[in-house]
């Protein structure tokens, strides 16, 4: 038996009570209370809890955070669970302890099953219900168990932004829904492959997000790729700050969370708050290369070139050749007027995207680097221009066209490019207003028409 404040966490009948009431608990949150109770006042690593909770199973450490979420709502005691930033968490209360915990974990003493037998009669009410629950949701323990764990893997791999990693994660979402047709997280899931892969429509995939948010609305993950969605393909800006303020509440530790906000910031013209939004994203993550990513880019649409380039290469330290770190550095480059290496690195960044060798990529780059010192920096531009003239190819690529067209001093094409990727509802077009490279296009007519579309202030 562990006692603290007004809380007794029985271990061998595992039950959790407040003042005598039974608090509910799932079995791995319960778990989870064991070891931080058990382990308190020591620190506790991510590593070790996850280790221990969730043995020879692959979890992200945005499950363990939601479970320490779970935890703090059941106890409403504010600093009784501490996050120690970069390395995990501290069970602050003091704890009492009636036995050695091998001892309550393998004998329940008869005296104390008699007086607790009211309290486990209301508990066991408690576990008929979420039993009642669990069945509603027409999954065996096994399959519930199998989906959630090929979901929580599937965005991992998503999330690499590389070709193979999003046809990979795209695999694991159906093999989860096969196990389970109704499991929220790779519903979800699903969706977001498909936005980023730029298949099916966005009426699909939000219907997909929406239908992830019923089956389960305290999923903060799928909360977050709602808003994700409402902002990247729907553009519904209030809306998608709802659903990411809902989920970033329910799971205030999630680095992903953070960076869709920082996205959303920027899309909405707040600079200041996006490179805030990627800080607070580090913190909570600073061995990840994604949050260091975001705030590369929240720097360089906020102009500030120098610092965008130490984050983008902090990036490319933990994940080298990472295609959306390459992105931000190709476009800070050019805004430095390093047109020859930012072309080159856009190169990089769409042949590690597709997962070319190294011998193909190196080829390309020679290929590259001998057609700009024949053409010139006007004649290599025109040329990617008409190699990405195909309208299958063209319109993976509107809002590129746009930039190569503005270095061009072509600003009428640049225009047709954005006209183009509105109807396209290109991924990277939420950058637009803050985006350096159309500076120039500003207080233009048709330009201030391309932000009244996306529903953005001129």
């Amino acid at each position: 038996m562990l006692r603290f404040a007004e809380f007794e966490l029985n271990l061998s009948e595992r039950t959790l009570t407040r003042n005598g009431n039974p608090v509910a608990l799932t079995p791995k949150a319960f778990d989870l209370l064991i070891e931080l109770a058990g382990g308190a006042p020591r620190l506790l690593s991510k590593e070790y809890l996850l280790s221990k909770v969730w043995p020879d199973t692959f979890i992200s450490e945005a499950t363990l955070a939601q479970n320490i979420h779970a935890i703090r709502s059941a106890l409403e005691i504010p600093g009784a669970i501490v996050t120690v930033p970069k390395s995990g968490y501290r069970f602050s209360l003091a704890v009492e302890r009636t036995a050695p915990l091998e001892e309550q974990a393998n004998v329940a003493p008869i005296a104390a099953a008699r007086q607790t037998r009211l309290r486990w009669l209301a508990a066991a009410v408690v576990l008929i219900v979420a039993a009642a629950v669990v069945a509603k949701v027409g999954a065996s323990a096994a399959a519930y168990h199998k989906a959630d764990k090929l979901a929580q893997e599937g965005l991992v791999l998503m999330r690499r932004t590389d070709h193979a990693g999003l046809v990979r994660a795209t695999a694991n979402f159906r093999e989860a829904l096969e196990a389970d047709p109704r499991n929220a997280l790779a519903t979800a899931g699903q969706a977001e492959a498909s936005r980023r892969q730029g298949y099916r429509s966005p009426a699909y995939r939000l219907d997909l997000a929406e239908r992830a948010v019923r089956l389960d609305p305290n999923c903060s993950e799928c909360h977050g790729i709602l808003g994700f969605l409402l902002m990247t393909d729907n553009w519904a800006w209030e809306r998608a700050a709802q659903e990411l303020g809902t989920a970033i509440k329910q799971n205030p530790e999630s680095f992903q969370l953070r960076i869709w906000q920082s996205e959303l910031f920027a899309a909405t013209g707040k600079g200041e708050q996006s490179v805030s939004a990627a800080r607070e994203a580090i913190r909570l993550a600073p061995e990840r290369a994604n949050p260091y990513v975001m705030l590369a880019g929240a720097l360089y649409l906020n102009g500030r070139y120098e610092q965008a380039t130490e984050e983008y290469r902090k990036a490319l330290a933990i994940t080298p050749d990472m295609p959306a770190a390459l992105g931000w550095q190709y476009q800070t480059l050019l805004m430095q007027k390093n047109y020859v290496e930012g072309m080159q690195v856009r190169l990089r960044a769409d042949g590690n995207y597709m997962g070319y060798s190294n011998d193909t990529l190196q080829k390309l780059l020679a290929e590259s680097d001998e057609r700009w010192s024949r053409l010139g920096m006007a004649g290599y531009l025109r040329f990617r221009l008409e190699e990405y003239s195909p309208p299958e190819v063209a319109n993976h690529h509107r809002y590129h066209r746009a930039i190569w067209s503005m270095l061009l001093g072509d600003r009428d094409h640049a225009l047709d490019e954005l006209e183009a990727a509105i109807e396209q509802r290109s991924f990277e077009l939420i950058y637009v207003k803050l985006d350096p490279i159309f500076g120039p296009l500003h207080g233009t007519a048709r330009f201030e028409a391309i932000l009244r579309k996306m529903g953005l202030p001129a």
